[in-house]
């Protein structure tokens, strides 16, 4: 007989994390979100992360956290160029079951923080054979974007944001009919500060900070984030009840590796070596170092 589904096996985790450096409107969007998403009965817990707070450096490409190169005893992610302090965040990112991230938007880019970070993710990409790989896959992503105005790259900031989750196998969390009102779900939480008093200002986003009544855009920014908390906690709360059924039914998810050989001969005492004397994978004839 199934074991019966508790609700208390149904609770979720979030993770909120604020790409901006200027501690300001964007690490308001996430807290707000998070207040809304812990609201919700099946919530157990919310974490939050300010990558300005962190020492996080830029990607140089070494590879020695991909599969060739990692050691294979190494069991979370390290990165061995600088160590920095994106292990931290990476593990935090694998104890949530749902992540929602917010980048002020830069010239219609995301923050350059927040680049760091979802480079140096390619550690959980199906790619990667490492021991990371795939760890981000079937949890929930929620985006929120802060610029001055309607027109100042919304739209592709969360796009770019989505993509990326989607690559890992992450759940887009899009808008739940309880929540909809005219929030404009193609943005994302959206929330635009040309309406503030000062636009600068670190609460710019709120009603309260508006200049003309009524304050419809701070009105509308605050329906955006806290919409994004909740439908990102119902996005892990649905992905967690998947799982959990599937496990009941008896099916075993395939593992993850896409390849059944490899042209990359791996350094000694790497995962991927370790694969290969394991008989897991099977090196091509012609697999060589690749040449730096």
């Amino acid at each position: 007989m199934a074991k019966e589904i508790r609700a208390e096996d149904l609770k979720v985790r979030l993770l909120g994390i604020s790409g901006s450096g200027r501690h300001a409107n964007t690490d308001l969007a996430v807290k707000k979100a998070l207040e809304a998403a812990a609201a919700e009965p099946f919530v157990a817990e919310t974490d939050s992360i300010r990558l300005g707070d962190l020492n996080l450096v830029p990607c140089k490409g070494c590879m020695k956290c991909w599969g060739w190169r990692a050691p294979a005893e190494d069991e979370e992610f390290e990165c061995y160029e600088s160590h920095d302090d994106s292990a931290m965040v990476m593990k935090r990112m694998k104890w949530a079951d749902g992540i929602i991230i917010g980048t002020p938007i830069y010239h219609g880019q995301k923050s350059s923080l927040l680049a760091i970070l979802m480079e140096k993710c390619h550690c959980f990409g199906f790619l990667s054979y490492t021991r990371n790989a795939g760890k981000l896959m079937n949890k929930a992503l929620g985006a929120i974007e802060v610029g001055y105005t309607d027109w100042g790259g919304h739209a592709t900031v969360y796009t770019e944001v989505l993509t990326w989750g989607i690559q890992m196998g992450m759940w887009p969390a899009y808008w739940n009919g309880d929540y909809y009102g005219d929030t404009q779900p193609h943005r994302g939480g959206m929330c635009a500060t040309v309406d503030a008093k000062s636009e600068f200002d670190g609460d710019a986003i709120l009603k309260e900070s508006a200049k003309y009544l009524p304050p419809l855009m701070g009105s509308r920014n605050m329906r955006g984030v806290r919409n994004m908390g909740r439908s990102t906690a119902i996005a892990a709360l649905h992905a967690k009840a998947a799982l959990i059924q599937i496990e009941r039914e008896g099916v075993k998810l395939p593992e993850i590796r896409p390849f059944k050989t490899y042209n990359t001969k791996p350094e000694e005492g790497s995962y991927l070596d370790k694969l290969v004397k394991e008989g897991k994978l099977e090196l091509t004839a012609d697999a060589r170092a690749p040449k730096w």
